[in-house]
């Protein structure tokens, strides 16, 4: 017996590149993935958080927000950010 699972094709987005995320938004991926983590370089990380913010809950696709891990010097911070947001699931 052969089954098939539909796969899910999530779309990442770096937080600091705000001008991408209409593009990622109307690309039919399943989910937006807006990356404050590895894609956003640290002298980035304020702006990209703020992008986010403002932008998430603008977006029609299914929104994650990709965090710093704990211990990091930006992980309270993005943590405090995403409080803010409501039907964005966090990674």
């Amino acid at each position: 017996m052969v089954s098939f699972v539909t796969p899910v094709v999530p779309l990442f987005v770096p937080g600091s590149r705000p001008e991408r995320f209409d593009k990622a938004d109307s690309s039919g991926a399943d989910a937006v993935i807006l990356d404050l983590e590895d894609a956003v370089a640290p002298g980035d990380k304020d702006r990209a958080r703020e992008a986010i913010v403002a932008r998430a809950a603008t977006l029609k696709s299914a929104v994650v927000v990709r965090i710093n891990a704990a211990g990091t010097p930006w992980h309270e911070a993005d943590v405090d950010a995403v409080r803010r947001l409501d039907g964005v699931s966090v990674m």
